[in-house]
């Protein structure tokens, strides 16, 4: 229960308290009358401060009444705002648990993505490293290839009839191989 359930508890109790009041000066004037009947005029007196005080007593009541129903208007009015300020509060907050999570997923994907990268750049140096490797052992075999070709050149200008037995005895090696191989 809120602060309208206590709200109305009270303006329920002070309401049965006025409603008490009332009775009780009515039966004091039902009093004053019975007696008035049986005294006479000095009785009259005596009704007329009761009927004063019995008025002044109901304008208490009725202000009271005002009070109670404007503390009443000021209390729900005051438990609304609070109300509101709770719902704001609460939507505030869920908003900032939705923002935190969104800001949780994309540094995980940042992370992810991190991770992914630096795998991927490992790799590439590990493909770049072997390129590397590969480039080198073809310039050694590409400088081995045109040293041999420079000395087979230079065995043809020197001795053509030596370099054709050469030539003559790799083609026949190269038939043995390829005979052995079938």
């Amino acid at each position: 229960a809120g602060p309208g359930a206590e709200l109305a508890r009270r303006r329920a109790a002070a309401e049965a308290e006025a409603e008490s009041h009332v009775e009780a000066i009515k039966a004091i004037a039902d009093m004053i009358e019975v007696r008035d009947a049986a005294g006479g005029v000095s009785n009259a007196v005596e009704f007329g401060r009761a009927v004063d005080r019995a008025e002044a007593a109901e304008a208490s009541l009725n202000a009271t009444r005002d009070r109670l129903h404007a503390k009443s208007e000021e209390a729900a009015a005051l438990a609304l705002k609070a109300k509101r300020h709770e719902l704001r509060a609460a939507e505030e907050s869920a908003e900032r648990e939705r923002a935190q999570r969104r800001a949780e997923s994309v540094a995980a994907e940042l992370a992810r993505l991190s991770d992914e990268t630096s795998l991927n750049q490992r790799r590439a140096s590990e493909e770049m490293a072997r390129a590397r490797e590969e480039l080198a052992r073809l310039r050694e075999a590409l400088d081995d290839r045109d040293a041999a070709l420079g000395a087979g050149a230079e065995l043809v200008e020197r001795d053509p009839e030596l370099a054709r037995t050469v030539s003559d005895g790799k083609a026949a090696l190269d038939d043995a191989a390829g005979a052995r191989a079938a």
